[in-house]
């Protein structure tokens, strides 16, 4: 095995783009293949001399397509990035970040931090010349550990992008009038915690919560509404209570 890792990334997605983008950046020597630009003969090819295959496709392909090239985990160490798979021929590193069609800057790669299991090799042999934090996790705790990243992840931006949608279509107010909200929200999360919880759930106004609620009739985010209010009552509202 190379002592100077050679990294050969596979796929296309946003993620292939951002861990080949942050190897350059970190100018660590890598190739990418994907089908749609090159050939099976260059996958063999390629792989000849790398000492790390990333595997950056989709989850339910990643091990069908080891079982199909079965010299990449012969050649090289195998990992893969997905946050819910447990697989045979290749080690997981997930990375705890969202990733859009738009490339990041050094200092945002450097502070993701990447999740690997129990039992796996260090950080520094998955992933050696990167500089990430890393924490291990139980490989029957993975789905429970992707569970959370999506809810608190992604259902947000369902929500954040419902009021935004309507904000402009139904009251006439541009996105960019609730983005300091946003921030300062974020801002709040990220250094009180549960002490950033404010509105009429903090302030246990039934009243107003209630008028809320009936003005999301025929809404589908009624329903969400509703969940999170039997959520917080269940998980906050009576340490909210308690301090009324």
């Amino acid at each position: 095995m190379r002592q100077v890792p050679y990294y050969l990334v596979i796929g296309s997605g946003r993620i292939a783009s951002h861990m080949l983008h942050y190897l350059n950046l970190l100018g660590i020597p890598c190739r990418q293949w994907c089908r749609k630009a090159y050939t099976i003969e260059q996958l063999d090819q390629y792989s000849q001399d790398i000492s790390h295959t990333l595997i950056a496709i989709s989850d339910n392909n990643i091990s069908n397509f080891l079982e199909n090239h079965a010299y990449l985990y012969e050649r090289s160490i195998c990992l893969h990035f997905s946050g819910s798979l447990v697989c045979e021929n290749a080690y997981a590193a997930h990375p705890l970040m969202t990733f859009t069609s738009e490339l990041y800057n050094l200092q945002t790669y450097r502070a993701m931090a990447f999740m690997t299991h129990k039992g796996t090799p260090d950080f520094s042999e998955l992933l050696p010349g990167l500089p990430n934090k890393t924490f291990r996790i139980s490989a029957d705790d993975v789905a429970l550990y992707h569970a959370l990243c999506v809810s608190s992840g992604n259902f947000t931006v369902l929500l954040w992008n419902n009021m935004f949608q309507q904000f402009q279509e139904k009251l006439n107010i541009p996105k960019e009038a609730a983005l300091p909200y946003l921030q300062q929200i974020t801002k709040n999360l990220m250094n009180e915690n549960s002490g950033a919880f404010t509105g009429p759930f903090q302030r246990n106004d039934q009243s107003t919560i209630d008028k809320n609620y009936h003005a999301l009739k025929d809404d589908p985010y009624q329903k969400v509404y509703k969940a999170f209010m039997d959520i917080f009552n269940i998980t906050e509202g009576s340490n909210h209570h308690d301090k009324d």
